[in-house]
This record gives structure tokens, sequence and C-alpha cells, in this order.
């Protein structure tokens, strides 16, 4: 990376940080953006360049998370594999690129702030509908599913997404034992055991 773009991830890595810090010790609603921005230097505007809000900053791990599975998907070999099992390697290797031990940490504060708080549940539910928008337009393109009528790869999606949301909060349940290879297996697990005979 460049100098610029080296200070740009230092910057975001601070603000994230420190913000899920403050929100888990204080709790989400008594942190104000001017705390936040004066506890890392940083001024509002520089501030909303990185986040839309502060929901936005306490979902940034699990964001960056979908974001790095947009691209492995982007990038992934077409197999003849089951779409479901395309999907859950996909979403496997992008855990295992997350960062440790930072992400790891920072994802379970964003699991307990989830659950304590609705307005960032709520953003969270924006953020998955528009990552699964943006995953049947890859699916589309490259394995020339018909987006308006197949419905496979939503409910392929779904599952994938539900599976993960089950798996994070088991996960987050035992954080003694919270670490990425839990995660991984949970949501292999959880992906291929939906039989319910």
């Amino acid at each position: 990376m460049s100098l610029r773009e080296r200070k740009k991830a230092h910057t975001r890595e601070v603000l994230v940080g420190t913000g899920l810090g403050l929100f888990t010790r204080r709790g989400f609603g008594a942190v104000t953006l001017d705390e936040l921005c004066a506890a890392t230097d940083t001024s509002k505007r520089t501030f909303f360049r990185y986040f839309a809000s502060k929901e936005d900053l306490a979902l940034e791990p699990l964001h960056f998370l979908w974001r790095r599975f947009l691209i492995d998907l982007q990038a992934a070999e077409p197999r003849d594999v089951p779409l479901l099992e395309l999907l859950r390697d996909t979403l496997e290797q992008a855990l295992r690129t997350m960062p440790q031990p930072e992400w790891q940490a920072q994802a379970l504060a964003s699991q307990q702030l989830i659950e304590a708080t609705p307005s960032i549940r709520a953003h969270g539910l924006e953020f998955c509908d528009n990552t699964t928008r943006q995953s049947l337009a890859l699916l589309a393109a490259r394995y020339g599913f018909d987006q308006p009528t197949d419905p496979r790869p939503r409910l392929c999606l779904n599952l994938l997404v539900a599976a993960f949301d089950w798996a994070r909060e088991q996960w987050a349940a035992e954080p003694a034992a919270a670490d990425l290879d839990r995660l991984i297996a949970l949501v292999h697990v959880a992906v291929v055991s939906p039989d319910l005979r």
C-alpha cells in the first residue's frame, strides 16, 4: 500500500478500535460522535469519510468480512458443486483471511452491540440486504442464473446468512472458546446439517 493508503487504513483502525471500546464500556447510546472524535483526535468530517453513522462503525468487523466475501465470490473458480457449498466455502475462505487477533475481538464486541442495540441490528439488516443483492448480481453474471425468476441463488444466500447468524451467536455466547477456527466450524456445521427428518 502507498503511504496515503496506510494512513487511511490506520485512521479506520483507530476509529473502529476506539469506537468499539467506548461502546462496549459505556453503552452505544451513551457515546456521542463528538466524544468519539475527541478520543480519536479526528474531526466529524474525517469520521464521515469512513463511516455513515455510529452504527456503521459498530458493525465494521462484520462489514469487513462480507466485503471480503464479495471479493472472494467474484474471484471464485467455477466448480461442479452445489451452490450452497460454493457459498459456504467462500465464506469460510473469507473468514480465514480476517486479521487476527484484532478481528476476532472486534467481531465479538460487535456481536454484543448487535444484541443490545436495536438500531445496530436494523442497520445490519440493511447491510445484509445490500450484500445479498450484490451477491445475486455476481452469481447471475458468473453462473447465468436468471435473477428475477430463479429462486435458488436467493434461497442459498438466505440460508448461508441465517447459518452465519446462528454460528456467530453461538460463538459469541462462549467467549472463552471463541477463536476463529471455532466460528468457521460452527458455520460449516450449520450449513451442512439442515436435514430435519
